[in-house]
Formats: structure tokens, C-alpha cells, sequence
């Protein structure tokens, strides 16, 4: 059988994977170009802009696991271990795209000669994966490391288990590999996962242990490998979140800071490249500094975040719809209307949410289902911010919006949004009672409040707010004036 040289992943893989996504997902490929033609014109919006949009990013999601699976069956081929004459003439079929017959070639019978094919194994539940059959899937990566418990087998079997949600299965097969004889690369990249799974898990202390010790690994090979340098500030910046989701803020700006130096670096060379990741540590450490009342830093970094995306939104090309960085730039502005609201410094505040919101309904129209939730979020934003500064008459139209933005969020999602829909009931029928003096509407949001609220007793918000309500409609049926 003629040697197929992959070892050079690079250029070799991309080339085979774009053949490949041209005939085995032609139509994909096709369609994807129609419809980005198509959310290319202005006049595309609502229900069809959000339904075009829809089909895309499940086209895009489809490319994207069929290049992921292409990608990674290949490395396996092109790495150093021996391989059989049968997984060669099976990769040879893949590379013509004959995933099906390459499928049908890989037969138990065959793969069992000779104490089992490893390797074989190892394609065929690859293949397994990319035909969606994941019962097949399992079994031959289970095969796989029961023929030959290898570094490889090991890591692609946890790999299958990551993506497929199944943590526990993941967890063991990663262990089994950090057990092997294997380079610092290889074990910081198995520690990083580790470490997502257990902060998914919301284990801090083991995801941060495992970001800790993939973090120092690659910085020992930081002066032979530079180019895992973007993978290693990356990593920095996710250490630093879990820090700051725990409320360790000290430790969480060391991680930002030293990843901002660490991208200020690579921008020397590599130019604009890098601006998205330093934007969001400029945000981040926004955030971090606002925790611990150092308002002037604070103040700084939210003003160099917004910066940074107003200048990529616009450099990016004129006809794309809604422009990409968008929603980032939206969530700076809250940020720093936040921190401005929390000095009682109200013009600011206003301003910046008031420029969130006009960035959200924008967005609303291209994707309702992705960014009400964030809209509903910013109008109650803006109303408290009217009403705590005595701009009550400023105040009143955002709440309406508020309360008609939570209903439509507590209609659909009823679990999430429940409480924010009864506390703007609440918060209404107060305002009308205390502020702007309309006992008609205070008493329609009072009782709507104890509707909405009769079925929800098991929570423990639930309680203190249907107090609240009833109170305002004993006022009123006291005459208070």
C-alpha cells in the first residue's frame, strides 16, 4: 500500500478537507454561499431575515463538525505509529470521498485479525461519528483502547465523550492518558479540558487546580513553541473568569493583566490580529476593578474596550448584517452604565445604556430569540436608573417597554423569567403608589403580580414579592392618597 504523507497537517489537511466538504457536502456548501448572498441585503429583515438565519448557523454547525472530524482523522493518520494496510486503503477511500464504502470496508471480521486493528477501530468509530451514528461510535473507541490503551486511542476516546456531553466517560479515558508516558504539551492540553469540565461541573477547586497545571506546563514551553503563545494567554484569560465567577478578584487581575501584556507583545508582529482578545480583557478587567471600588481603572479600561470595538465594527465589511462585534460593544456599554449607576453618576449611566439598547433592538430584528432577554435586561436597567435619580416621568415609558419585553420572556421561557416579570409587577405597582400617583395602574400591577405569582410558592423569591404586592392593595383599600 503507497504511503500517504500527512505528517504536514497544515496545508495537506486543509486541501483534502475542502475537496472532501465539495463533494461529500456539496449541498451545504452551496446553500451556505446562497445564504449569506441572501442576509446580505438590507431589505431581508424579521421572520425571514431570523429563518435564514436559522438555516445557516445549523449549515455552519454542520461544516463545522464535518471539518472537525475530517481534521482529526486525518492527524491520526498522519501520525508516527504504524497502520495497517486496511486502515490505509480506508483512508485512501476517504480521501475520494467514499466515506460510506470506507465505512463497509472497516468490517469486524477484518479488524479483528492479529489480536485486533487499533488503528482501524479508531476510523471507524471517527466515521462512526461523522455518520451521526454514536452507539457505533462508542463501541469501536472502547475497542480501540482495549487493542492498544495508547496515548492517541486514550485521548480521542475522551475527546468523543467531551463532545458528546458524557463527562464521567471523558474524564476516565483523559486520566487514563495523563497515566501514559506523554509530552508537557499533550498533558496541558488533556488538563485544560479537565479543567472546563469540572468548571461546567462547577468544581472550582479541581478546575482551577487543572487550569493551574496546564497554565505552568505551557509556559515552560512558551521559548521552544511561541506559536502556542495565543493558546496559552487564551487559557490565562478562562483562569481569570473562573477567578472572578469566585469572586477572587485579586487573582483574577493578575491572570488579566498578565494575558493583556502577553497579547501586547504578539501585536507587535501580528498587527491588529489579536484586537477581539485584548477587547474583552479590557472589559474584563473593567469588571474586576469595578469590584474592588478602583472606579478610575475601572473607568479606563471600559472606555479602551469600547474603543477597540468601535474601531473593529468599523473595519468590518460594509454588507455584513448584523455587523459581528455588535453584541460585544453592547455588552461594554452595560458594563459601563453599571458602574456608572453604581457612583450615582445617572447622566453617564443613561447614556450608556441608552446606546445599549438602541445596539439590542437593532439586533432584535435579526435574531429576536438570541437577544430579547438582553433588550428586557437593558429597559429595566434604565428605568431604575431614571426613577433612583427622580426622573420619574423619564422613568415611566422604560418600565412599560420593561414589563412588555419580561412578559413575552416569562410567556415563553416561564422558569427563567418568571421572577424578573412579577418583581417589575411589584416594582410598578410602587412606583404608581409612591412616584407617579395612578392608583388604577398600581392596583392592575399589584393584582397581576399575585396572579402570576399563586403558582410558584415552592420558590423562595416568591414569597417576599406577593407580601410586597398585597401591601400596595391594602394601602389603596385604606384609602391612601
Amino acid at each position: 500500500m503507497e504511503e500517504i504523507n500527512m505528517n504536514e497537517t497544515g496545508k495537506n489537511i486543509e486541501e483534502a478537507m475542502q475537496q472532501f466538504l465539495s463533494v461529500f457536502a456539496e449541498y451545504e456548501v452551496k446553500r451556505r454561499a446562497e445564504l449569506i448572498e441572501y442576509l446580505a441585503i438590507p431589505k431581508v429583515v424579521g421572520r425571514a431575515r431570523r429563518e435564514a438565519t436559522f438555516i445557516l448557523e445549523d449549515i455552519e454547525h454542520h461544516l463545522a463538525f464535518c471539518r472537525d472530524i475530517f481534521k482529526r482523522i486525518l492527524v491520526y493518520a498522519g501520525n508516527d505509529n504504524a497502520k495497517s494496510d486496511l486502515f490505509m486503503e480506508a483512508i485512501s477511500m476517504i480521501l475520494e470521498s467514499k466515506v460510506d464504502e470506507a465505512y463497509e470496508l472497516l468490517s469486524d471480521e477484518k479488524m479483528q485479525k492479529n489480536g485486533g486493528d487499533a488503528a482501524a477501530y479508531i476510523l471507524k468509530a471517527q466515521i462512526a461519528e461523522f455518520k451521526h451514528l454514536n452507539l457505533a461510535a462508542d463501541e469501536y473507541y472502547t475497542k480501540a483502547v482495549e487493542t492498544n490503551p495508547s496515548y492517541e486511542n486514550c485521548y480521542y476516546t475522551a475527546r468523543f465523550y467531551f463532545c458528546s456531553n458524557q463527562s464521567d466517560k471523558a474524564l476516565l479515558y483523559f486520566n487514563r492518558a495523563l497515566q501514559l508516558d506523554i509530552s508537557y504539551l499533550d498533558r496541558a492540553g488533556i488538563l485544560t479540558h479537565i479543567g472546563r469540565m469540572a468548571a461546567d461541573a462547577k468544581n472550582y477547586p479541581e478546575a482551577a487546580a487543572a487550569f493551574k497545571e496546564s497554565l505552568e506546563m505551557k509556559r515552560k514551553m512558551l521559548a521552544q513553541l511561541p506559536q502556542y503563545t495565543p493558546n496559552f494567554l487564551a487559557n490565562l484569560k478562562d483562569l481569570g473568569d473562573l477567578h472572578y465567577k469566585y469572586k477572587e478578584y485579586r487573582m483574577a487581575k493578575e491572570c488579566f493583566n498578565e494575558a493583556l501584556k502577553g497579547y501586547a507583545k504578539l501585536a507587535k508582529n501580528d498587527g491588529d490580529e489579536h484586537n477581539p482578545a485584548i477587547a474583552k480583557l479590557y472589559d474584563a478587567l473593567g469588571n474586576v476593578n469595578n469590584e474592588q471600588k478602583a472606579y478610575a481603572h475601572a473607568e479606563e479600561y471600559y472606555k479602551n474596550a469600547i474603543a477597540m470595538y468601535t474601531d473593529l465594527l468599523e473595519k468590518e465589511p460594509k454588507r455584513e448584517l448584523p455587523k459581528k462585534y455588535l453584541p460585544e460593544l453592547a455588552e461594554v456599554l452595560m458594563h459601563i452604565g453599571g458602574h456608572y449607576k453604581e457612583r450615582s453618576i445617572y447622566a453617564e449611566a443613561q447614556k450608556h445604556y441608552l446606546e445599549a439598547m438602541d445596539i439590542y433592538k437593532e439586533l432584535v430584528k435579526f435574531d429576536s430569540e438570541e437577544y430579547d432577554s438582553n433588550l428586557g435586561i437593558c429597559l429595566s436597567l434604565i428605568s431604575y436608573s431614571y426613577m433612583e435619580n427622580r426622573e420619574y416621568r423619564k422613568a415611566e415609558p422604560f418600565f412599560v417597554e420593561t414589563l412588555k419585553a419580561y412578559r413575552s420572556l416569562a410567556t415563553r421561557f416561564p422558569k427563567i423569567w418568571t421572577k424578573d416579570l412579577a418583581q417589575t409587577l411589584v416594582a410598578m405597582a410602587s412606583f404608581y403608589t409612591m412616584h407617579i400617583r395612578d392608583k388604577k395602574l398600581s392596583v392592575r400591577y399589584a393584582n397581576e403580580a399575585v396572579k402570576v405569582l399563586q403558582t410558584w410558592d415552592d420558590k423562595e423569591w416568591a414569597p417576599q414579592l406577593r407580601t410586597t404586592a398585597k401591601h400596595v392593595l391594602t394601602l389603596w383599600k385604606k384609602g391612601y392618597k
